[in-house]
């Protein structure tokens, strides 16, 4: 289901992943840990796509993270413990945004999990 192969993602200062690789099959729980600045997020950006590796290849269901970022990210959903709203939105105005983003018309799912959670 996932693959890292290789991947290398360095920032100006140097700090990123170097040489990192995984894979996790189908129905298996995999656990990322490390401490703050272990740079988790960076690695899970790049699987998302928003981020290019300047080596390696990440597969998601046999898509590349940065190439098909649109097909993985049908797949696969990341909500960082960091997110910002812009000025002025609630959580509803974001989750609509996002629909929007994607071209979603039917929010009859959002508005079904939204009462489920």
């Amino acid at each position: 289901m996932i693959e890292v192969i290789d991947c290398t993602l360095l920032y100006p200062s140097k700090k990123g992943i170097a040489n990192v690789s995984f894979s996790i099959s189908q129905g298996e729980i995999f656990g990322y840990l490390g401490p703050n600045g272990a740079v988790k997020t960076t690695t899970i950006r790049a699987m998302m796509g928003f981020m290019k590796p300047q080596e390696g290849k990440i597969l998601i269901r046999g898509y590349d993270a940065w190439e098909q970022s649109s097909q993985v990210q049908k797949y696969v959903g990341y909500l960082p413990g960091d997110i910002a709203f812009f000025d002025e939105m609630s959580g509803m105005d974001f989750l609509k945004f996002q629909a929007e983003l994607r071209g979603l018309n039917d929010l009859s799912l959002m508005y079904q999990l939204i009462k489920r959670f």
